[in-house]
């Protein structure tokens, strides 16, 4: 699987992560209060911490107080909502 950037087009030469298909076994979304979520990917054991961190767009505008930016909440809940919080990747 390859990850991009949500507003680059695919390809070798952008910026992008390869995740090797069968070593990650598992994948839940992480919330921490004040933190913007992410999705953390293990190989096995999930009481462990995750392999591989993929953060959602950031909740907060840092350079201007931290100011709560809306339309990445509201992004990240319609995600959570269509495909739930905890993956198996077998």
């Amino acid at each position: 699987m390859a990850i991009y950037h949500g507003e680059e087009p695919g390809g070798e030469a952008r910026s992008h992560l390869h995740l090797r298909t069968g070593a990650l076994k598992s994948a839940r979304i992480i919330k921490e209060k004040e933190c913007t979520p992410y999705l953390g990917f293990w190989e096995q054991d999930k009481s462990a911490n995750p392999v591989v961190h993929a953060y959602f767009p950031s909740f907060y505008d840092w350079s201007n107080n931290k100011t709560i930016i809306q339309s990445n909440w509201n992004f990240f809940e319609c995600w959570e909502q269509k495909y739930g919080s905890e993956f198996d990747l077998v």
